[in-house]
């Protein structure tokens, strides 16, 4: 089990958050839930960076310690533009795996590392899923990719232009074709594929959605259909392994309450077949639910609830785990207030 400590982070005062298979954000808005996946992210990706760079990934003294530095500071401009913290930290610690780090920012950056030790065996990658948009872009990043390709054939550079790195990196991954199939992940692609009733595929160079009744473009199908398709294509490519970080924000802005149920219900399958670790940021009763009904079935040992409370300004993260209905309270309170209005109450 993973767990990492978050000290004036963005909105974040305080934080201890265990990732020990699914872990569960919930809060109101503007409480710092993206901003913890976010930051989680971009350390990720930054170790996932080093360790390709690395002659010998077991070994992790550290000497590269300016390399990862400016890694993190790379993708935190990519993701926050570095306008995140003028001062705080954020620990790492990890048992099975003997990795401890140690991060500490100033003026928006990564500035100092201590008592850093990572093995091989710590988190192979992390993608993050905010939005199904990405498969409207695909021609578009397909259009960046054969440019920085030229680019890197003609100068022997790559070209310097920001974009949405976080859709990019999904982007990446959705169109990759993976050098062996993903046999442990069968059985959840033929449950996706009986849910949506078909499957994304790429024919003559472009995205389609092949369903039971046809072939039709991509741009015209339905967002939660989209949605369930990049956990489809990821699982399909080899993306959502053991070892893997998996980030979820808000899947509900897109899905029918009746599919946020079979939503939940995938995501602990996912935990429990592929061995993978996934954050879910969320403000829906209707997926809070159902996250903690299925995963009480499969992988309760494994499964962490977190309420983000603003007071003062500031974000203090409470462990909700084994406390769900202050969750439920604070998220029934639009409804209270709407039945005050139906009866003509005036809290004024």
């Amino acid at each position: 089990m993973m767990r990492v400590f978050f000290n004036n982070i963005g909105l974040i005062q305080k934080a201890e958050i265990n990732l020990d298979g699914l872990t569960v954000i919930t809060g109101k808005n503007d409480t710092g839930k993206s901003t913890i996946g976010k930051m989680l992210f971009c350390i990720m990706k930054a170790i996932t960076q080093v360790k390709k760079e690395k002659k010998n990934p077991s070994i992790w003294d550290f000497s590269e310690q300016q390399i990862l530095k400016d890694c993190i500071n790379h993708f935190m401009d990519l993701i926050f533009e570095s306008h995140i913290t003028p001062k705080g930290n954020i620990e790492l610690t990890d048992n099975s795996s003997k990795t401890d780090l140690y991060l500490f920012f100033e003026n928006s950056s990564c500035d100092n590392i201590q008592k850093s030790e990572i093995s091989k065996e710590f988190f192979k990658d992390a993608t993050l899923l905010q939005t199904p948009v990405i498969w409207d872009m695909v021609e578009f990043f397909d259009s960046i990719n054969r440019f920085k390709q030229n680019e890197e054939i003609e100068t022997g550079t790559s070209p310097s232009f920001k974009y949405p790195y976080l859709l990019w990196d999904v982007y990446m991954k959705i169109s990759s074709t993976p050098a062996q199939k993903n046999t442990q992940c069968e059985l959840l692609l033929q449950t996706i594929a009986e849910l949506i009733r078909g499957k994304f595929k790429t024919k003559d160079g472009k995205v389609v959605f092949e369903h039971q009744n046809g072939i039709f473009q991509v741009s015209n199908m339905a967002s939660g259909i989209k949605y369930f398709g990049l956990l489809q294509k990821l699982a399909e490519n080899n993306k959502l392994n053991k070892g893997s970080l998996l980030i979820i924000d808000e899947p509900e802005n897109h899905l029918h309450p009746e599919w946020q149920l079979q939503f939940a219900r995938l995501v602990v399958n996912l935990i429990k077949i592929c061995e993978i670790k996934i954050l879910i940021n969320s403000h829906s009763p209707y997926m809070i639910e159902a996250l903690k009904v299925y995963s009480d079935k499969v992988i309760r040992e494994q499964t962490n609830f977190y309420y983000n409370e603003k007071k003062d300004n500031a974000v203090v993260v409470n462990d909700v785990t084994y406390d769900l209905g202050y969750v439920f309270e604070q998220l029934s309170e639009p409804f209270r207030t709407l039945e005050k209005i139906n009866l003509g109450i005036n809290d004024d």
